[in-house]
């Protein structure tokens, strides 16, 4: 049995010596980026230590958890937690710094990683976009807290029966080839295809499997096996999907050594931007989407689909890199609400972009503006301000007696872009 015992001794009721033998729980984590064979590794840790050399009745829990509010209820412990993780709560991670139990990551490319997401399971790029972020945080953050075995899709360390032996080390663990064998050929995409079809077949995944049904025990999902290719981005992002996610995921690949370019026709110099922004695509500021940080003076939070702003100033900052040297003209588009009441029917306002007055206006309603900005506006600073000026900001509590809100807004923004103009 793997562990340790210690004696424990305390002062009983009558002074007396008490003896407590306590065998430690060993708490191994398996984490990874989504789509990065981290299923396949939860199972050969499993498989591993249930068939080291020199245990017998090795009492092993296996499940699935991103948070401790995750973790089954446990009626004695076991010998070994294996646990997989994507999302990994920070209290998981100190967790893991304290009992200092194995750690090993699994990592892949983020733009196949997300492209995997959609193939496999038909996730929106939006949503895989925000799983494989998400995820690729956690990775650096466990990383960075103790030391892991970083285990990379492209080697294809999961079609290399020595990874088996690898693991075992990384675990503390002796296994002998032939054993080390039959669990390597166990987890083959032959095998593991056959695993899931008799899983579907006798309803684990119950009648009309979905992504979110899953073996307990093993994690394996419909569909769980892709293509396995590397590269397979090319075939399914657009080039400006692919650059957002190296945007969105430049912690994990520098982390990871994933020295990724943009697409030629994006500016590398938004690299460096702490608001990079990718023309030609929308900005929406509802609360469902992570675009706060575009939010730099005058604004409340956002709240639903609009973001409302404060007063009677408010500012938008965004970083557009180095512009090419065509085309000459660009388009903004925002898409503004303006509070308006009986006594308020319309709110003025004033755009302006780098400083340069580009609209004067009264609007009523819900509208879309498309704006021309000539290319020496918009590159005449970087990052690039959107400067919103609406003097009849007012306090909703005043127009309406049972509102309770007494912020001065005015406007509200739902969308903004910035693209190319089209051709005359």
């Amino acid at each position: 049995m793997s562990g340790f015992t210690a004696d424990w001794r305390t002062d009983g009721a009558m002074g007396t010596a008490v003896t407590v033998d306590r065998v430690r729980c060993v708490p191994v984590l398996c984490a990874g980026l989504y789509s990065s064979g981290s299923t396949w590794l939860f199972n050969a840790v499993a498989g591993l230590l249930r068939s080291s050399v020199g245990t017998s009745d090795v009492r092993l829990v296996q499940f699935f958890a991103d948070s401790l509010d995750d973790f089954p209820e446990l009626e004695a412990l076991p010998d070994y937690l294996v646990v997989k993780s994507h999302a990994t709560a920070p209290t998981m991670r100190l967790l893991w710094r304290i009992a200092q139990g194995p750690l090993l990551i699994t990592v892949r490319d983020p733009r196949d990683a997300v492209a995997s997401l959609i193939t496999r399971f038909g996730f929106s790029f939006d949503l895989a976009l925000q799983l494989v972020v998400s995820a690729g945080e956690c990775m650096v953050d466990l990383q960075s807290s103790g030391t892991a075995l970083i285990l990379r899709y492209e080697d294809r360390f999961f079609e290399r029966q020595e990874t088996m032996q690898e693991i075992a080390r990384w675990l503390g663990i002796s296994i002998s080839s032939a054993v080390a064998g039959q669990i390597f050929a166990s987890l083959s995409r032959e095998a593991v295809a056959a695993k899931i079809e008799h899983l579907t077949e006798q309803g684990v995944f119950g009648p009309n499997p979905t992504p979110d049904r899953f073996d307990p025990e093993t994690h394996w999902h419909p569909n769980h096996l892709g293509s396995g290719q590397s590269g397979q981005y090319l075939d399914v992002i657009s080039t400006r999907n692919q650059a957002k996610i190296i945007l969105n995921t430049r912690r994990f690949c520098e982390a990871f050594g994933y020295y990724l370019e943009l697409p030629p026709k994006f500016s590398s110099s938004l690299f460096e931007k702490e608001r990079a922004y990718l023309m030609g695509e929308p900005i929406l500021f509802g609360k469902a989407h992570e675009t706060a940080k575009f939010l730099t003076e005058g604004w409340s939070l956002p709240g639903g689909d609009f973001v409302w702003s404060l007063d009677q100033r408010s500012q938008i900052t965004l970083d557009v890199g180095d512009l090419p040297v065509s085309p000459d003209q660009y388009c903004l588009r925002l898409t503004l609400l303006p509070f308006t009441k009986g006594a308020l029917p319309s709110q003025r306002i004033s755009i302006f972009l780098n400083g340069e007055l580009l609209l004067e206006d009264r609007l009523a309603s819900l509208t879309e503006l498309e704006l021309a900005v000539p290319r020496s506006v918009l590159g005449a600073q970087q990052p690039a301000i959107i400067t919103l000026v609406h003097p009849d900001a007012a306090r909703p509590s005043d127009y309406e007696p049972e509102n309770i809100d007494s912020r001065m807004i005015s406007i509200g923004v739902l969308a903004l872009e910035i693209s190319p103009a089209e051709p005359a």
